[in-house]
């Protein structure tokens, strides 16, 4: 069983069910978070069952999950996930260095991210206001039943400068323990040479069913993911779209 509503085991059934019980027990705020963040775009049953797949439908394990996501979101940077407003990062925004445009071949919105534009020695706390914002983004871009976004890594130009272990690990964190089951495919394109020892050591971090979903791609293998229409051209597509960062769109 894939673990998904209408396609559950009686184990997943009642880890389900126990867990929606659970609910009840989470503070108030918590509560008005999952109702807010979550509840409103997909239902309750939706929500609970990707952090039930995340922790192999442990309940307790999958409870804490849960609970300390959105504990995270209520208090993060003391302003809450919810309430980044543009103006805060407006520096990264203009960077035009993370855009959405089109989807890939399972239908899911795709993220480009350029990460020649990133500067290591930027404020670590407005990236990562940055990249919670983003985050929040692809969750809008979702049209249920579809819960995952698709990245492309443009890796052309890279210099060290745009390596950031500390934005990195807060990203894969942060992916890993409050999106779970949000990625559909990680596709790095045009790698050099200075990326393998960085790789290296963000490979360590992922979790095994994370990795799995990292590509590295070409042109031409990137339509195996996602069909040329829908790809820009900068990547050996037909989609003439450019991107500007004025609009944040």
């Amino acid at each position: 069983m894939s673990g998904y509503i209408n396609d559950l085991s009686p184990t997943q059934q009642e880890a389900l069910t126990q867990m929606l019980g659970k609910l009840d027990s989470l503070p108030e705020n918590q509560k008005t978070e999952f109702d807010e963040a979550f509840a409103k775009k997909f239902t309750k049953e939706a929500t609970v069952l990707r952090f039930l797949r995340a922790r192999d439908f442990d309940v307790d394990v999958s409870f804490k999950m849960l609970a300390d996501c959105l504990e995270w979101r209520v208090n993060f940077q003391g302003i809450g996930v919810r309430n980044i407003k543009p103006e805060s990062i407006q520096k990264e925004l203009d960077s035009g260095k993370i855009f959405p445009h089109g989807k890939d071949k399972e239908g899911r919105p795709v993220f480009y991210v350029l990460v020649r534009l990133h500067d290591n020695h930027e404020e670590i706390e407005e990236t990562q206001r940055f990249l919670a914002y983003t985050m929040e983004r692809g969750m809008e871009l979702l049209q249920p039943p579809n819960e995952k976004c698709t990245c492309v890594f443009d890796l052309s130009d890279l210099h060290m400068r745009n390596l950031d272990t500390k934005a990195t690990k807060f990203f894969t964190e942060m992916l890993e323990k409050c999106y779970p089951e949000s990625l559909g495919w990680a596709l790095i394109m045009s790698s050099p040479l200075i990326f393998q020892g960085f790789w290296k050591v963000v490979h360590a971090w992922l979790p095994a069913q994370t990795a799995e979903k990292v590509k590295f791609v070409k042109e031409e293998s990137i339509k195996e993911y996602i069909d040329e229409s829908e790809l820009l051209v900068a990547y050996g597509g037909k989609n003439t779209y450019t991107h500007s960062a004025t609009t944040h769109s």
